[in-house]
């Protein structure tokens, strides 16, 4: 959202690289199907991200750094990296990796079990139940 300057210069540097201003919803949700990797980033551990369950339920491989899945139990849903150099090296060896049915299996299992809204709805009318 509102890139600087100075990325909108870098971008078009690049054929290969296409900047999407402030997309809507539509949009946004549609880039983070077709891509093959979502690289998520957060400089602040500040509890679950929407972005990164909107990516884990839409989109394929998605790496990330500790800020982002600190607390919320889905690092193993994704590749954890720190640094500009591992992201780098993690990036080229997924770019051309199957994103296998399996791994959309374990990913439906954990997301629709903790974070499915009709699933937290029975929990919580189970909870109201029994007060």
């Amino acid at each position: 959202m509102a890139p600087s300057g100075r990325l909108k210069d870098l971008v078009q540097q690049y054929e290969h690289i296409s900047l999407f201003e402030n997309p809507d919803d539509r949009t946004m949700n549609r880039l983070i199907a077709q891509a093959h990797i979502n690289l998520l980033v957060s400089f602040q551990n500040s509890g679950i991200k929407l972005k990164l369950i909107n990516a884990l339920f839409r989109g394929r491989f998605c790496i990330v750094n500790q800020e982002m899945v600190s607390g919320t139990g889905l690092a193993k849903l994704c590749y954890v990296r720190n640094s500009a150099v591992v992201i780098s090296q993690t990036i080229e060896a997924l770019i051309n990796a199957p994103f296998e049915q399996s791994k959309i299996e374990e990913r439906r299992a954990l997301l629709e079990s903790e974070f499915s809204n009709t699933e937290n709805a029975k929990k919580l009318m189970e909870l109201i139940k029994f007060q």
